[in-house]
């Protein structure tokens, strides 16, 4: 529960009855979580020395011939949200039955690109790659649409709340095979991004130097897709581009001053997209 690629700055684990336990972690972000263990659990305690500290579960008749299971669900909301997404995806459900489930989607994931030729190992090595490739950006909003947004306030937006894209090189490869494969994942991860510059600091997010989200977002519309709203992701895009400030495009007033450029653009263009704005 101390550790994570993120500091954690506090964390929490406790017993609910004799078969559950939840807790909470805050690293970047809160998460909480559910878990049903089929094994009863006698007590958690925490063990340490002068260094670390971990959190023991003392299972019941832990030497039983059957495996322990436990049941966890993830929120980013609340303990009792962790527990709904764990009642609606997977309550009532055996270990192989779950697999199986998980096995069957990502077949239908992999299987939108089929592979001839090459050996065996390349063909491994193709659909690897192309799983590692949906890992992330990751979902966050729960089964009853609510996330918690850039103001630490729980809504629900209406559409599925997606992290971050890493952007960086991912604009001009990862991202557009999404938009490819998964075109209604794309619209949501716009509609999160759009959702979270509006909320956070007036620019669209991008990631490390320069703006790869305005090539993701264009690139985007300009492919077809839509069901989001262009205007609100071009409002971010054009301060992205125009207005220096963190968050924005990092060395932009230098940009401006050493390129002769005045901060006030009679017209903008990104990319081909031309939206005119109220």
């Amino acid at each position: 529960m101390m550790r994570s690629n993120n500091r954690i700055s506090d964390w929490s684990i406790q017993k609910v009855d004799e078969n559950t336990f939840t807790g909470s972690q805050n690293g970047e972000g809160r998460i909480y979580f559910y878990a049903i263990s089929n094994y009863k659990i006698k007590d958690i305690e925490q063990v340490k020395d002068d260094k670390h500290e971990v959190s023991l579960v003392d299972f019941l008749d832990s030497k039983g011939s059957n495996p322990l299971e436990l049941q966890i669900g993830f929120s980013f909301v609340s303990i009792e949200n962790a527990k709904l997404n764990l009642e609606k995806e997977m309550m009532d459900k055996s270990f192989a039955q779950v697999r199986e489930e998980a096995d069957h989607i990502w077949e239908k994931q992999l299987s939108k690109i089929i592979v001839k030729g090459g050996s065996e190992r390349e063909k491994g090595i193709f659909y690897s790659c192309l799983y590692r490739s949906f890992l992330w950006p990751v979902l966050r909003s729960d089964v009853n649409g609510e996330y918690t947004d850039a103001k630490g306030e729980v809504v629900n937006g209406g559409f599925n709340n997606y992290t971050d894209p890493s952007f960086w090189d991912d604009y001009r490869n990862k991202l557009v095979l999404l938009e490819m494969l998964s075109p209604d994942v794309t619209v949501d991860i716009i509609r999160s991004i759009t959702d979270r510059g509006e909320k956070r600091n007036g620019y669209m997010p991008t990631f490390f130097h320069g703006d790869h989200a305005s090539v993701f977002v264009a690139g985007s519309y300009l492919r077809g897709l839509r069901g989001f709203d262009p205007q609100a992701a071009y409002r971010l895009l054009l301060k992205n581009a125009t207005i220096p400030g963190r968050g924005g495009r990092p060395y932009l007033d230098e940009y401006i001053r050493q390129a002769g450029l005045q901060k006030k653009t009679p017209r903008m263009f990104l990319l081909g997209m031309s939206i005119k704005l109220p």
